[in-house]
């Protein structure tokens, strides 16, 4: 089984030309295969690991008045566990150090990213290693291999590790509003108050693009930890939604459904000022030189935001009167969507510095936009 250094990157980017053409740097991390070729299970995942769940709390009341129900809401979401996977590299040099081994003879083996595992984070880890892998004096304090196949258990605490628990809490209150469908037409809308906070979107990080799931850089080793509690890139603060329908006639219906929300909040990301390790990343790490005064922490959500967005969609439905047969029904549909043509900015780039520390003369720039005007013709036949 491969593993590639820190996994995110194959070459540094060491800024552009004058051309705009890129400088590539030199390779980013290295290949590595067991010996003994299909890697044993043990030395990927902690032997203690604990399954990610969450608590969730709802309180809420509705009453019906007439075609009209009003209801309030509370919710809380807090994230008890998380499973991601991390570099034990760190984790192996404290613990020679807090041992009385030799912390050099280590570093030759776990010098970055040796060794990724899947854990809990803020948890303690118990795992295999190499033998191979360990110094002597390291091998001997850790029983050696009394298996033969290779193979010593590790046991490294929370504090060895370094990277802090898992975060997450989201808040909200909802309020609702909605008309049953009476003389031709129905009405619904809410509008909710929301609040996400933590260190952990949730097995993917929109911060930078990544999708490989539970595999982010977020936990991969201490330093990329500085600065990841914040306001997570789903945090909307208001969110209004009215959607209803009106039948012109028994054939012909117009729906509507109208979105507003408020905008996501970005920090800024560069290269790690101190820490060797998280710097191998290049820019992956909540810190940059924002006014030509030096780099300085830069937290999660707390540097620039995107716009509101506001979009409206349309729907009109049509129903011909045709000679059928019995349970058999056609039916028409135009879909309009983002009726405005808004062009309201959801996403900006949010990488202050190339890999190399150059500053990025793009930094804050647009990268997302509500999706432009689209039509959808459809036709349904029901039998």
């Amino acid at each position: 089984m491969c593993r590639r250094g820190p996994g995110k990157s194959d070459r540094l980017l060491d800024g552009l030309n004058a051309d705009d053409t890129p400088i590539i740097g030199q390779f980013f991390g290295q290949d590595q295969v067991s010996p003994l070729g299909i890697q044993d299970p043990r030395t990927l995942v902690s032997q203690n690991l604990k399954g990610q769940s969450q608590d969730e709390y709802i309180l809420g009341f509705e009453k019906t008045i007439d075609l009209w129900t009003f209801g309030i809401k509370g919710i809380h979401r807090k994230l008890r566990a998380g499973i991601e996977d991390g570099a034990i590299d760190r984790g192996m040099l404290n613990f020679a150090a807090d041992n009385g081994l030799n912390v050099d003879d280590m570093a030759d083996s776990f010098g970055g990213f040796n060794q990724f595992i899947l854990f809990n984070p803020g948890s303690d880890v118990q795992f295999f290693t190499d033998a191979g892998n360990l110094a002597p004096d390291a091998l001997a304090f850790l029983g050696g291999d009394p298996d033969g196949d290779g193979l010593v258990e590790v046991n490294l605490t929370a504090e060895q590790l370094g990277v802090p628990k898992v975060r997450r809490r989201y808040t909200a209150f909802e309020l609702t509003a909605e008309r049953a469908f009476a003389d031709g037409w129905s009405l619904q809308g809410s509008y909710v108050w929301g609040r996400l906070r933590g260190n952990y979107e949730g097995a993917v990080k929109s911060d930078n693009g990544q999708t490989d799931t539970g595999l982010t850089q977020d936990f991969d080793t201490r330093g990329l930890t500085d600065g990841i509690q914040g306001r997570l890139p789903n945090d909307r603060q208001h969110t209004f939604k009215l959607f209803g329908g009106y039948q012109i006639t028994e054939n012909f219906t117009v729906g509507a459904n109208v979105t507003v929300q408020s905008p996501r909040h970005f920090g800024c990301q560069g290269v790690h000022p101190t820490d060797d390790i998280a710097q191998q990343f290049g820019a992956a790490s909540f810190f940059c030189d924002l006014d030509g005064n030096g780099t300085v922490l830069t937290p999660r959500g707390s540097v620039m935001k995107s716009e509101w967005t506001k979009n409206v969609d349309l729907k009109f439905s049509y129903v011909p009167e045709l000679d059928l047969p019995e349970n058999i029904r056609l039916g028409f549909t135009i879909d309009i969507f983002n009726v405005f043509n808004s062009e309201d900015v959801t996403d900006r780039n949010e990488f202050g510095t190339f890999d190399s520390g150059q500053s990025r003369p793009t930094f804050g720039d647009p990268t997302g936009f509500l999706r432009p005007r689209t039509v959808r013709l459809s036709g349904r036949l029901d039998f």
